[in-house]
């Protein structure tokens, strides 16, 4: 069994970058991470949901159904109510398509920065 060493590398390399992802969103929402580089990915993560004070799943947990209860929960703590593809509540697409969007994309104080991160940013 020969070892691909490029990719091994690659991995690394991505592991490295989702890494480095997620310690600056999470930076940007908790504050400076001391020594992030020392931690691995799953111990930024653990960090950053005791930072949070979200309780981690347990061990035999199905990441999925986690995933999905953490979404499920966010979504009830912003007001994110009942309502499928089909219901009246207005989105942003549709304030947009009726030239009513707020905020521009190519604003100075909007550049290169989702929508996410400026909810994120304004609490």
């Amino acid at each position: 069994m020969a070892f691909d060493t490029a990719k091994i590398a690659r991995e690394v390399q991505q592991q490295a970058v989702r890494h480095e992802m997620l310690a600056s969103r999470l930076s940007r929402v908790v504050g400076a991470i001391p020594d992030y580089h020392e931690l691995t990915l799953v111990q930024l993560a653990q960090y950053g949901l005791t930072k949070l004070g979200i309780e981690p799943p347990a061990d035999d947990e199905d990441p999925f159904i986690a995933a999905l209860e953490y979404f499920l929960r966010g979504r009830a703590n912003t007001g994110g109510g009942a309502g499928g593809m089909d219901s009246a509540v207005e989105t942003h697409v549709d304030r947009y398509l009726q030239g009513r969007a707020s905020g521009s994309m190519d604003s100075d104080t909007n550049a290169g920065e989702s929508f996410v991160d400026r909810y994120l940013n304004s609490n």
